[in-house]
C-alpha cells in the first residue's frame, strides 16, 4: 500500500495484538510516536518507566525491537541510555544491526560541509527558525517556532538538494524540513533489520507518525506486518492508529502484558 490508501475520513483501528503463533517484530520511531515534540530536539526526555517498558518489550519479543529515527545514531543512544537497540538513524543513513555491525552513508565532505554552511546562512531570513546539523551532514531546518516561513524554508531544501549533484534529497516533517544523504529511507533501513537475525522471519510492526515513517508502513506491508499511525496525520499507509505518545505507551503496555501472559501459559 502506498500513502493515499486509507484516505483521511477513514477511522482506522487500534491495533490489535499478536494472534496465537504469530512472531512480532517491533520497530519505532520516538518524537511523535513514543514522546511528545518539544520545541528543540534537545528538549525531549523519556517520561518515567517508558525504559523499564521498552525492556520489557525486548524480552517479552525476545530481542527483536528496534528503533526508526530521524535522529542521529548517538542522539538516539542519549535518549535510550542505558538500552542499547538495533537502529535506524537519520532516515537510513546511519543503520546498527543486531551484532553491532555498524553501516554509515555520508556525502563527500566538500558537499556536506558546502551545504552546511548554505542553510546557516539561509537563517537570518526565518526569524525563529533554526538549524540541526546531525552527525556533521544531514540538515535539518526547524520552524516550528516560526510556522510562517515554512514554505520558504521547505523551497530552499529542495533548490539545495537540486545543487547537491545527487547527493541530498529532501525530506519533509512536522515542521521541519531535511536534507538527508540521498539512498536511504526507513523503509530501506527496515529491510537491512528484517534480513537480521533476531528479526529474520518477524512480520514487522512499525510505530510512527510522519511522513518519513510511510516508507516503513509500506515495507512492513510487504514482508506481511503493518503500520500503526500515531496522530492525526491522513493520509496513510498505515492499517491501524494511535491517538499520540500516550495511547502509543498504553498500546505498548497492554503489548507487554500479554507477551508475559503468553510466556506464563503458552497453551
Amino acid at each position: 500500500m502506498r500513502v493515499g490508501d486509507h484516505e483521511s475520513h477513514v477511522h482506522l483501528r487500534r491495533p490489535p495484538i499478536p494472534g496465537r503463533g504469530e512472531r512480532w517484530a517491533l520497530l519505532l520511531d520516538i518524537d511523535g510516536t513514543l514522546v511528545e515534540f518539544a520545541q528543540h530536539p534537545d528538549d525531549v526526555h523519556l517520561p518515567p518507566g517508558l525504559q523499564s517498558l521498552l525492556e520489557r518489550l525486548r524480552l517479552g519479543l525476545t530481542n527483536a525491537v528496534g528503533i526508526l529515527s530521524g535522529r542521529t545514531l548517538a542522539e538516539v543512544d542519549r535518549l535510550l541510555a542505558p538500552l542499547i537497540f538495533p537502529v535506524v538513524a537519520l532516515h537510513g543513513a546511519e543503520q546498527r544491526y543486531p551484532s553491532g555491525e555498524l553501516t554509515v552513508l555520508s556525502p563527500p565532505a566538500a558537499i556536506a560541509d558546502s551545504t552546511r554552511r548554505a542553510c546557516a546562512a539561509a537563517l537570518d531570513r526565518w526569524p525563529g527558525a533554526f538549524m540541526e546539523s546531525k552527525s556533521g551532514f544531514g540538515f535539518a531546518l526547524h520552524f516550528r517556532a516560526a510556522p510562517e516561513h515554512g514554505s520558504a524554508v521547505r523551497q530552499f531544501v529542495e533548490t539545495i538538494a537540486l545543487k547537491s549533484g545527487g547527493n541530498y534529497e529532501v525530506q519533509f516533517g512536522d515542521c521541519v524540513a531535511e536534507l538527508k544523504p540521498a539512498g536511504r529511507s526507513k523503509g530501506s533501513g527496515l529491510l537491512a533489520l528484517a534480513a537480521k537475525p533476531p528479526f529474520v522471519g518477524r512480520l514487522p510492526i512499525v510505530l510512527g507518525d510522519d511522513l518519513t515513517d510511510e516508507s516503513a508502513f509500506e515495507q512492513a506491508e510487504a514482508l506481511g506486518g503493518f503500520g500503526v499511525i500515531v496522530g492525526p496525520r491522513r493520509p496513510t499507509s498505515a492499517r491501524f492508529s494511535l491517538s499520540g505518545p500516550a495511547a502509543t505507551q498504553a498500546w505498548l503496555h497492554s503489548l507487554a502484558n500479554h507477551l508475559e501472559l503468553e510466556v506464563k501459559d503458552p497453551a
